[in-house]
């Protein structure tokens, strides 16, 4: 396998591209080079809020990915402006201190090696760039240190859940750092080669198994989504750099070639937001302008990447986007060495309304997509619809777990979809950019906390954490419960979507029993959404009970997390006030297929990743009479009425 020399640096760079590099700093990359210059500012004025912990006591005694993510950006921007004495000090002040302290990890959850990979990557890279400031003390202490716990890194991958998973953010992070520490001390330790072979062998074929995943999605999500893709774009880059990889194989990877639509189509009409899809916040945790200049220098090559990255810059410039204190500068230094300025920016040429599936799909002809989204051009206030329906991990990862076709691959043990939710037939919708009805983001997982069905009484051997109403296999946990081949064989019925340009109605149609536990005997559940007008959406869900079914009613949940409803029970509509507009839903059982039996409007708190987060959200319980019931739902804007 090839290596480069072990000159300093060289991780990224040699030192005969730093004269380069500092040029660009006032030209091409001035708008990346302003933002790395003011995270420099930031750490230099709040060097223990951002970098440079008061002890070891304080480091170890929080989740501390914020010191390990903010050394490569400062690290790099001293090499960018060497005159900046109080930056260099703080840097090397900082990898001193790192170089003293008995573990990198967290004591309360001390089995977990993310905060340790975050402080080797730190550590690693700042030690590449910043290797001829080092005095050979400084040199021979801060080096023994990045061998001693790249060594338990390695150690921990031959044992860990993680050292043998794939397309998972802890598993991308941990060997992306047991990369770059091991290209980094290769010099200085014989066992380096073993890292390094063990790190591409997992990630190579990480990014083998995505290659099946043909319209670029991550069934992690968008936030989630981000953590893997920074450590595998890293990865890449220093594969190509280091170990031969040839930049055309990644132009053959079907799932870069798509990535950008799962990070272009998943953006909410502001521009402010992104959608949920699993654990998620409001939109990304890293990046996403490094990933986007990488896909456009290495993949794409038209220009729409650089300017995705570039509208998302000026976002997160504005405040618009706020990214937590952890994630805020930690890809700077990617996103310059990455982007390619001779390739302009342009925008994406889209029709009126613009459609794309987010389905982890196997073949670009399949249409079994795990999520479809609608959105109106490139207009704030342009409508946003998506909906979900799909099988666990995504169709092309759960058809390997299932089939078996992968020799590597020992069935779901190699995968870890615990960010998923129980979220099958859930739906956003976003008329003339208002929120309407929304997701509860990162979250137990609860099915009621989705936009999705319950069903009663559930069976004795079903799993409830609502009462007597069963919710979907997998749910009631902090994680999502995947570690049984039961959850991975609820296969769903095809997604169907339509759209029609003339007249810019969109259908789309799931069916999802399978989700369901067996025991409750459901025979089809299917959801279908019918967008008539970008503020009128006709939602029908119909369910079929098998003959020995004991299910007696169905439980409807949507969502708003922003505002409350307000319940009109005799005339069956609620409404809610949407940055001051009135929105509605009413509801109907057509023919004799069921009555309602109650409708509520509440709002709940829960345990999220940081602290609590609320919902407010309308629920609708139905009867399910004669093996079967049908429930039509109308979700109308300001300028729609609905006569009975």
């Amino acid at each position: 396998m090839p290596t480069r020399s072990h000159e300093f640096p060289n991780l990224y760079f040699s030192q005969s591209d730093v004269t380069v590099l500092r040029a660009q700093s006032g030209s091409t990359h001035a708008a990346i080079y302003s933002s790395l210059r003011d995270a420099a500012e930031e750490m230099k004025q709040r060097p223990h809020a951002t970098i440079l912990p008061r002890s070891w006591r304080e480091f170890t005694g929080k989740w501390n990915e914020i010191y390990g993510n903010n050394l490569p950006p400062l690290a790099f921007y001293c090499v960018l402006n060497s005159t900046d004495r109080a930056a260099l000090e703080l840097a090397i002040s900082t990898m001193e201190a790192f170089a003293g302290y008995q573990s990198w990890g967290v004591s309360h959850v001390p089995k977990d090696d993310v905060p340790v990979a975050h402080s080797i990557v730190g550590m690693a890279t700042a030690y590449d760039f910043l290797y001829k400031f080092l005095n050979e003390s400084q040199r021979v202490l801060i080096g023994a240190k990045i061998i001693e716990f790249a060594t338990v890194l390695y150690e921990r991958s031959l044992k860990a859940w993680w050292g043998n998973s794939y397309v998972q953010n802890h598993v991308a992070t941990n060997y992306a750092a047991l990369l770059t520490s091991a290209l980094v001390v290769q010099s200085l330790t014989p066992n380096a080669k073993v890292w390094i072979n063990r790190a591409n062998m997992m990630l190579n074929r990480t990014m083998t198994i995505l290659g099946r995943v043909t319209d670029g999605s991550l069934s992690e999500g968008v936030a989630y989504g981000s953590y893997t893709t920074r450590s595998l774009f890293q990865y890449l880059f220093l594969a190509m750099r280091h170990l031969g990889l040839q930049e055309d194989l990644l132009r053959k990877n079907r799932w870069l070639v798509k990535h950008f639509d799962f990070i272009y189509w998943t953006i909410l009409p502001r521009f402010d937001e992104t959608i949920g899809i699993a654990d998620t916040n409001t939109h990304w945790f890293y990046g996403p302008e490094d990933q986007l200049v990488f896909l456009e220098r290495f993949v794409m090559r038209d220009g729409r990447a650089n300017w995705l990255a570039r509208a998302i810059r000026e976002q997160h410039r504005k405040g618009t986007i706020r990214p937590a204190r952890a994630h805020r500068f930690v890809t700077l230094h990617l996103e310059y060495l990455f982007y390619d300025s001779s390739i302009p920016d342009k925008p994406p040429i889209n029709p009126d309304w613009a459609t794309t599936g987010l389905g982890k799909t196997p073949t670009d002809r399949d249409k079994h997509a795990g999520a479809y989204t609608e959105r109106q051009s490139d207009k704030p206030m342009g409508t946003y619809l998506s909906y979900k329906c799909g099988v666990l991990h995504g169709k092309a990862i759960n058809q390997i777990v299932r089939d078996k076709t992968v020799s590597w691959i020992n069935g779901w043990r190699n995968f870890n979809p615990g960010h998923e939710h129980p979220d099958q037939g859930s739906f956003i919708f976003y008329p003339s950019g208002r929120p309407f009805i929304t997701e509860a983001l990162y979250g137990p997982k609860y099915t009621w906390l989705n936009n999705a069905l319950m069903f009663a009484p559930a069976p004795p051997l079903v799993r409830t954490c609502r009462g007597p109403y069963a919710g979907q296999l997998g749910d009631c946990g902090k994680w999502f419960a995947y570690q049984a081949s039961g959850y991975w064989e609820g296969r769903t019925g095809n997604l169907a979507a339509a759209v029609d340009g003339r007249t810019n109605r969109m259908f789309a149609t799931g069916e999802y029993a399978a989700r369901y536990d067996p025991e409750l005997v459901l025979d089809k559940i299917s959801r279908s959404l019918l967008l008539i007008r970008p503020d009128t959406l006709i939602v029908l869900d119909n369910i079929r009970l098998a003959e020995y079914s004991n299910v007696r009613a169905m439980s409807a949940f949507f969502h708003n997390r922003y505002n409350a409803f307000v319940l009109n029970a005799a005339e069956r509509w609620a409404e809610v006030l949407v940055e001051g507009k009135p929105h509605r839903v009413h509801w109907a059982c057509p023919g004799n297929s069921g009555c309602i039996l109650d409708a509520q409007v509440q709002a709940e708190s829960y345990k999220a990743e940081y602290g609590k987060r609320s919902t407010h959200y309308l629920n609708i319980t139905s009867t399910v009479g004669s093996m079967s019931a049908s429930i039509v739902y109308v979700f109308t804007g300001p300028s729609a009425n609905v006569s009975a």
